[in-house]
């Protein structure tokens, strides 16, 4: 099917803010609470690489993958700057990380 992808690496500081700020730059705003690819019937396909590399926080928990499990899971994400949930659809993700160590 027709699409588009993005690449993104994840860094040691990458965060969930930096997640949904993706989201916001590569998915069209199709309704207040729904972003999904750009034009019709299309797929975005985003590689996450290095998935695993981000920073645990306090209770041992990589926050930035919590919002990625979420999304995948639930199908959105609770943004916590406007304040209302924003459905994700027409996603595929695909992930790489490597041995830690």
């Amino acid at each position: 099917s027709k699409g588009y992808s993005y690449v993104y690496n994840y860094s040691i500081n990458t965060n969930p803010v930096d997640l949904s700020n993706l989201f916001e730059k590569q998915l069209e705003k199709k309704r207040k609470t729904l972003l999904a690819p750009y034009g019709n019937n299309s797929k975005f396909y985003l590689f996450i690489d290095d998935i695993n590399i981000s920073n645990l926080n306090s209770t041992n928990v990589q926050p930035v993958n919590e919002l990625l499990r979420n999304v995948i899971d639930v199908g959105g994400y609770y943004d916590q700057t406007k304040l209302y949930y924003k459905n994700v659809s027409g996603t595929v993700f695909i992930g790489a990380c490597s041995t830690t160590g």
